[in-house]
């Protein structure tokens, strides 16, 4: 269980660690290129809502007295040039300035910018956008090589830091978690021993005054306060034996999986519970699904099964019927158990795996148990990467359903 804890632990960490750094990142990136995307955008509008400046273009010489369209940021320069194109969006003329392109390139620039269906966006290092104007059509082309360069490194260098930092951080949750889930362990390993010396400090008065309970008996006869004796040293015995059985289960990492037939189990452990059944008036209908195979610990799964049976066989009304159902399905085998309980409202019924909860504490404190069979059910579920659920789909009708996960993962 702490192995388990710990490996959580780290996991959740490293992921929330990755998590946060990658939308840092993430963000920082999106704000750099939006930045670059709107300068160059600001270069094209002015071009392209600026006839003068167009039409400088296309008769070729600098706007400014220097190479380049000068944005709002004095700083920023971006060679440009224009492509005119006919009705059907032919090239008529690219005006290159400044020889920025060679003719065949510039060429294949503009024609893969006319083959896309957008009216503006990036080829290459080129962002472009069209110009209708009254002299012509145009695509105008701002060169954002430099920008663009600078981001991908930026973006190259982003990532290599993010990684650095979440291995950084991976090695070093690793080193501390042992510190970090030490009190925890501590704790724990307090209260499975408190558990192993209490069974075993509980277990010898127990059978002292058991014996000392039959000698009384044998001497006086029977009577309700022996009687009563001998019924909470049984119940107190089961509670010691669930709690050693659980905490057994509970500190257990893995669990020896093999192949078995469930259909093979559960019809044997129906036919056991069958007798029990008959003796408190309540009868058990199964419904059992042939050649139902399942990958798991055999051994834990008939507590299971018994656990669920023999909390029907106590709870369910007298003079009715248990219902359990078998089958399986392409991801899950299923397991039901139903039954009749007066004062059970409809609705979801999880709590029942809480330890030590029962339904109705009033109406069930003549009935043997102390709540820790169902949520011992539910831990060896667990331990096989599977799902219990406890409802009541409508009053008075109690429903445990198991799902056994046959690809081993939750």
């Amino acid at each position: 269980m702490i192995k388990s804890l710990k490996k959580k632990f780290i996991l959740i960490s490293v992921f929330t660690t990755t998590f946060v750094i990658a939308l840092v990142f993430f963000i920082i990136n999106i704000i750099y290129y939006t930045n670059i995307t709107n300068q160059n955008d600001e270069v094209l509008n002015k071009i392209k809502n600026d006839d003068n400046i167009l039409i400088n273009l296309l008769e070729e010489y600098s706007v400014n007295s220097k190479k380049g369209i000068l944005s709002t940021d004095k700083l920023f320069f971006n060679a440009v040039f224009v492509a005119e194109l006919d009705e059907n969006k032919n090239i008529i003329h690219i005006y290159n300035r400044g020889n920025l392109l060679e003719a065949k390139n510039s060429q294949l620039v503009v024609e893969k910018a006319i083959s896309r269906k957008h009216d503006k966006g990036y080829v290459d290092y080129y962002k472009y956008t069209y110009a209708t104007k009254s002299y012509g059509n145009f695509v105008i082309f701002v060169d954002c090589e430099r920008e663009l360069v600078m981001f991908f490194d930026f973006l190259k260098n982003s990532i290599i830091i993010a990684l650095i930092i979440i291995g950084a951080v991976s090695i070093l949750v690793t080193v501390l978690s042992q510190k970090i889930i030490a009190p925890i362990e501590e704790n724990y390993q307090k209260q499975k021993q408190f558990i192993t010396d209490a069974s075993h400090e509980l277990k010898t008065p127990l059978t002292i005054i058991g014996s000392n309970a039959d000698v009384l008996e044998m001497e006086n006869g029977k009577s309700k306060w022996i009687s009563n004796i001998h019924n909470q040293i049984e119940r107190l015995t089961h509670l010691i034996n669930s709690l050693v059985a659980f905490s057994r289960v509970e500190e257990r990492d893995s669990i020896e999986k093999t192949q078995f037939s469930m259909t093979d189990l559960v019809k044997s452990r129906v036919e056991d519970f069958e007798e029990m059944a008959s003796f408190n008036f309540k009868e058990i209908e199964a419904t059992i699904e042939e050649d139902v195979y399942y990958v798991g610990e055999e051994q834990t799964i008939v507590q299971v099964i018994d656990i669920l049976l023999d909390n029907a066989i106590k709870y369910a009304d007298k003079d009715s019927k248990i219902s359990l159902s078998l089958y399986n399905t392409k991801k899950f085998v299923y397991l039901f158990v139903k039954n009749n309980a007066q004062g059970v409202k409809q609705g979801d019924l999880s709590k029942v795996f809480d330890r030590f909860y029962r339904l109705d504490e009033s109406r069930n404190s003549k009935i043997k148990g102390y709540g820790i069979g169902l949520s011992l059910a539910n831990l060896i579920v667990k331990k096989h990467n599977s799902y219990a659920f406890a409802y009541a789909p409508k009053d008075n009708e109690f429903v445990v359903e198991i799902r056994f996960n046959k690809n081993g993962k939750r």
